[in-house]
């Protein structure tokens, strides 16, 4: 994956990093997980998890159409890439 960061923003410890480009993203529901949001969750945990890389978090806000790293609460429902799809993510 490029390295493309712009800038960031940063909120109780957590540093969230924005691409420049614009990021598209796989077409396809059996690409994607669905899952619920708990309160321990952040973005940097579940892209861990999931990909074994926080930096790549804004995959999740892509892949749930948001802007803000922020708008995720408990009990909502959000979806991610499966991770045998990574390649299919198309910058710029």
């Amino acid at each position: 994956m490029p390295n493309q960061h712009a800038f960031n923003i940063e909120s109780q410890g957590d540093i969230f990093y924005y691409l420049p480009r614009k990021i598209t993203m796989p077409e396809g529901s059996e690409k994607y997980i669905s899952a619920v949001w708990f309160e321990e969750y952040t973005l940097q945990l579940i892209a861990h998890r999931i990909y074994g890389n926080v930096d790549l978090h804004y995959l999740i806000l892509a892949a749930n159409d948001l802007a803000s790293p922020f708008v995720l609460k408990p009990g909502d429902h959000f979806r991610f890439l499966k991770p045998d799809h990574l390649k299919d993510v198309v910058y710029g």
